[in-house]
């Protein structure tokens, strides 16, 4: 379950998966589960994935409509 407190994120920071999983609340796998069209994950160079600030605040927006 998110947290129901806004994640305090920059919205052009860079969130490793273990950091945007605490950001949310959630456990990172739970966080991998999430399918990229709802939560796009962006790549560094040495192959690992990072989620930007905007896009976990819109993911957490959109969660606490539905």
């Amino acid at each position: 379950m998110l947290t129901s407190e806004k994640p305090q994120v920059a919205l052009t920071g860079r969130y490793t998966t273990s950091a945007a999983a605490r950001k949310l609340g959630i456990h990172r796998n739970t966080l991998r589960n999430i399918p990229e069209a709802a939560l796009p994950r962006h790549h560094f160079e040495n192959g690992g994935n990072c989620f930007l600030g905007k896009d976990l605040l819109r993911y957490w927006c959109k969660r606490m409509v539905d």
